[in-house]
């Protein structure tokens, strides 16, 4: 993407091309839907810049549309612009707004969400392209995806933007009420049924914009940042996880009656199936947490009660009937939850498991059971949990077994739509044998 000053209005040429992160959260809510709640929201302030000393009159008109929902031509452009005109003397970086327009144009948006679907959401499937529109979707959550779509790029311009707008975009995310409240009322658990279904879709969408953002820290911080996100931020996701009632979603593939599907209810399927798999990423990261760090869990394997997540199948359909064919094809049995699962593989009552539960289980089932159960091992003295070997040999034998079964028959095709977990798995397994074995042997 190239471009000159004379592309952009000329009034842009003003202003220095930096950006002030307290002015973005004084601004601009991150939970607004829309531009025109963008500029409502700047229309309240003295001159749409509030009472701040040293911030410049700027007329907004050429750049917030009333009457377009979102994503006319320089909308975000209109934010940054606004940001790079203030004076604020705290926390400012360089960013250059005129490559930042070119990432964020109303023609290049749709391409980087497409690079984010087709690049990595097999790897972490946290949202859904039936859900996922422009025009509707929080800001953070948009600018999240948008920033994975140019990392994966081929533009390298767009990468080095991109990566410029990392810390606006972390500020931003971070900065949405869910999380806010969470700092404020760290103790007060919420019920999701307290607030109204729009209000826990944008807690949602905030949610999932912080995981995603997490990925894109972890990619391209260092191990300050690594340090931050193990603490700092996971102190904010758990909880926020819990007040959506994330850890106990059930999911209505359990329910034969709803087919066929329409496409609402395979809506509300992808809905359900999302939440499920954004549940199993913050599990996943703060076992690894727990595993690799030493760190006493904050999210327990015991608190696992959602539904296991549907195959790939079945999530990846591209319509309800297509849906609505996997679901029948695989006509699934009711899998425990992955905390009743977990207990399943460590109990004497493994029979009627082998037979009827292990057949059907996915390669994201195995990651999920064998890094709860690493879990388990790991702070087995700090929980006091009497986990002694031989149980948790066997519990690895019986995964073991599971594991060939369910990856001998998979295509080539099949395996490559799953993501890093088809590696992460097996290496988690020998990780474990190899821990056990050793305290096994240590011990005797």
């Amino acid at each position: 993407m190239t471009s000159s000053r004379n592309d952009i209005p000329s009034l842009m040429q003003k202003w220095e091309n930096q950006t002030a992160i307290p002015f973005l959260r004084k601004y601009v809510d991150p939970d607004i839907k829309s531009l025109p709640e963008v500029s409502d929201k700047l229309s309240l302030t003295e001159n749409g810049r509030g009472n701040d000393e040293g911030a410049d009159d700027l007329d907004f008109s050429q750049f917030l549309a009333q009457t377009t929902p979102i994503f006319p031509k320089y909308s975000f452009a209109g934010l940054l612009f606004e940001l790079s005109s203030s004076e604020f003397e705290c926390h400012f970086f360089v960013l250059s707004v005129i490559e930042a327009l070119e990432l964020l144009d109303i023609t290049n948006i749709p391409i980087l969400i497409t690079v984010y679907f087709e690049q990595w959401q097999r790897h972490s499937p946290v949202l859904h392209p039936s859900l996922l529109d422009p025009n509707t979707i929080s800001f953070p959550l948009l600018l999240s995806v948008i920033l994975v779509g140019a990392f994966y790029s081929s533009d390298e311009q767009g990468v080095a933007t991109a990566r410029m707008l990392i810390p606006v975009a972390e500020e931003w995310v971070f900065s949405s009420r869910i999380f806010t409240k969470q700092r404020s009322s760290p103790r007060v658990t919420r019920k999701q049924n307290s607030l109204s279904f729009a209000d826990n879709l944008s807690d949602l969408e905030a949610l999932q914009a912080a995981f995603i953002m997490i990925k894109i820290l972890l990619r391209e911080g260092d191990t300050k940042k690594a340090n931050e996100i193990r603490t700092t931020m996971f102190d904010q996701i758990i909880p926020a996880a819990r007040a959506l009632s994330l850890t106990h979603v059930k999911s209505p593939i359990k329910n034969f009656d709803i087919l066929p599907l329409d496409d609402c209810k395979w809506r509300k399927l992808c809905l359900a199936e999302t939440q499920i798999r954004l549940m199993c990423g913050i599990f996943n990261h703060e076992a690894s947490f727990t595993v690799f760090n030493n760190t006493t869990p904050r999210l327990l394997v015991s608190e696992l009660e959602f539904d296991m997540p549907c195959s790939v199948h079945v999530f990846d359909a591209r319509n309800h009937q297509e849906c609505s064919t996997f679901i029948l094809a695989e006509a699934r049995p009711n899998l425990p939850s992955p905390a009743s699962l977990i207990e399943l593989y460590l109990s004497d009552q493994w029979d009627d498991c082998e037979t009827v539960i292990v057949p059907e289980l996915t390669i994201l089932h195995h990651f999920l059971i064998v890094l709860g159960l690493l879990q388990k091992w790991t702070m087995r003295n700090v929980l006091q949990d009497v986990l002694s070997f031989n149980r948790m040999q066997t519990a690895l034998d019986r995964w073991k077994i599971g594991w060939d079964l369910c990856t001998g028959p998979l295509a080539p095709e099949d395996v490559e739509r799953i993501g890093f977990v088809k590696h992460a798995a097996i290496e988690l397994w020998y990780l474990a044998r190899k821990t056990v074995d050793e305290a096994a042997t240590t011990k005797s």
